[in-house]
């Protein structure tokens, strides 16, 4: 799926999702903070972690488009899922969840 990366995110207003500095938030920020964030209590496997790597390095390289394959977007959706709030999380659904399931 290709998708822009510094498309920024919106809260239920429509107004730009901000960080604690002030900046608005897109995606690759998102996908970068979900993919390289690992809670405590997680252990990721090597496997994993090389995945982690090859979509942020994709993702913040894209100029104007990144694209990612189905097995890399449920990977990240596993991961914004794992550590942002819910509205993170919906707009990541909204975003990425309606492509078919590989298997």
């Amino acid at each position: 799926m290709k998708f822009n990366p510094h498309e920024v995110l919106v809260d239920y207003e429509g107004k730009e999702i901000k960080n604690e500095t002030g900046q608005a938030i897109d995606w690759k920020t998102v996908i970068f903070t979900a993919c390289n964030a690992v809670s405590k209590d997680e252990v990721l496997t090597n496997e994993q972690k090389i995945s982690a790597y090859q979509i942020t390095t994709k993702v913040f390289n894209a100029k104007d488009e990144a694209e990612l394959t189905i097995n890399q977007l449920n990977f990240v959706l596993g991961r914004i899922k794992s550590i942002y709030s819910p509205l993170i999380i919906g707009r990541a659904l909204e975003k990425f969840d309606t492509l078919p399931k590989e298997e």
